[in-house]
């Protein structure tokens, strides 16, 4: 055995269309590149300093996974697409004349989990994800158990874009497949109209899908009629394991569900505790997944509680990475992966995070109280809304500043610039007076 000799296990990539996307020539998404050029611009980004996402978020270790990750000899540091874990190895020979690595001490462990964390709190308002989630104290969850096996060197850890669901809300900027195309909100809606939705036809962002860790004790928003409502929890065979029925008076409300029990039994009138893992909740017959967890609390405080870690401040979700699965880092022998990168040669395994930056419509309002007109160029972009302006199409919140268009030289807002109206409509915000040629005031 080398003693010393460390090797990359795998490494977790967050790529934010935010950072990625190139607002110059019209906002082209990184990933409508083919992979191979994606390959190619990502370090040239990354030597630009264009890209660094522990600007934005942060990551570690859950403390289960880091006492692992000790006794293992694993070693786990950030960078600027996410994190990289590299580990203490044995070189063999699977096969004669194949040279291979093995752990130096093999994971006995079934998983291991990271937290995602916020830094910057324009995170949630520059991503294509609900503001206001359905279920309050839900956190993403990412994982490779259950993703489609692929002989890449790039598994993507995003759940399918679901089918849109008439009657729910959606805000700017959420995903929905739409026609079997993948379609964005353009603004609050619950309905079906082409005009509320525009077509990316592409695939594998991050959304709604994923947002399904929560704790055992939760709390859901009820927006539907006043009624009796069932909900049921499932485990992965389909079997009820504990069963909650809540008179609702009115729409709107927060109902209080606390799955840490299964249902009584002879043998145990108070339930069995429920353990962490995936499930189904049914509610009012339609199944949504839950990944339940112990150490989350609702609401994301930071209580304390004897023998459980509270829910981590500014906690966006965990990755959870399966040792077993077909899709882990370690082949069925024993050895570390090796898959090819688009180019051709040989990487450890590589698990991504992809996210779609926000499109909404901007709104001009007067930071004099009078009313705005659009004037010259600025005609064919803006359009009259009472006192204000409002883009006539949608745009996409990017980390580099440019203009409304080309040739149309009026700044456009930023991330915390967003705002709900009362209608519940949701835009970019910027207060201005008079641009030379482009908007006057009267």
């Amino acid at each position: 055995m080398e003693s010393g000799l460390y090797k990359r296990l795998f490494e977790v990539r967050v790529l934010h269309e935010y950072h990625l996307s190139d607002r110059q020539s019209g906002g082209d998404l990184f990933f409508n590149r083919n992979p191979l050029e994606r390959q190619e611009l990502l370090p040239k980004l990354l030597q630009e300093r264009k890209i660094d996402i522990l600007q934005h978020l942060t990551f570690e270790p859950t403390p289960e996974t880091l006492k692992i990750l000790k006794g293992n000899r694993i070693k786990f540091w950030q960078n600027a697409t996410g994190f990289v874990l590299a580990a203490e190895v044995k070189k063999t020979e699977i096969t004669p004349g194949v040279e291979a690595f093995k752990l130096a001490i093999p994971i006995e462990h079934r998983h291991l989990s990271f937290y995602i964390k916020v830094k910057d709190p324009k995170f949630y308002a520059y991503s294509a994800i609900k503001l206001i989630p359905n279920m309050l104290g839900a956190y993403f969850w990412f994982s490779n158990a259950g993703q489609p096996v692929s002989n890449s060197a790039i598994l993507n850890l995003a759940k399918p874009t679901p089918a849109v669901v008439a009657g729910q809300s959606y805000e700017p900027g959420e995903l929905a497949v739409i026609g079997g195309s993948v379609s964005q909100a353009l603004v609050r809606t619950q309905e079906l109209p082409a005009a509320n939705w525009t077509s990316i036809n592409l695939d594998g962002f991050a959304g709604e899908q994923d947002r399904i860790l929560t704790g055992k004790r939760m709390r859901l928003r009820w927006n539907g009629v006043p009624k009796k409502v069932a909900f049921i929890l499932k485990d992965q065979a389909s079997s009820e394991v504990k069963k909650i029925e809540k008179e609702i008076d009115k729409n709107g409300v927060d109902v209080l569900l606390d799955f840490t029990r299964t249902n009584p039994e002879p043998d145990f009138p108070n339930g069995r505790p429920v353990p962490d893992g995936l499930y189904t909740l049914e509610i009012d017959g339609t199944p949504t997944p839950v990944f339940l967890h112990d150490e989350i609390v609702p609401g994301n405080p930071a209580v304390a509680r004897p023998g459980i870690v509270a829910t981590p401040k500014g906690l966006l979700g965990i990755i959870h990475i399966d040792t077993k699965a077909d899709t882990s880092f370690i082949e069925p022998n024993g050895a570390l992966k090796q898959l090819p990168l688009p180019d051709g040669a040989l990487s450890h395994q590589i698990y991504e995070v992809r996210w779609l930056n926000r499109s909404l419509n901007w709104r001009y309002r007067s930071d004099r109280g009078k009313k705005l007109l659009p004037i010259g160029s600025a005609t064919g972009h803006l359009f009259q809304d009472g006192n204000d302006l409002q883009t006539t199409l949608p745009h996409r919140f990017h980390a580099q500043q440019a203009n409304l268009a080309p040739g149309v030289n009026i700044p456009t807002p930023t991330p915390d610039q967003v705002r709900f109206d009362a209608s519940g409509a949701l835009f970019g915000e910027l207060l201005i007076h008079k641009i030379r040629d482009l908007i006057d005031s009267v």
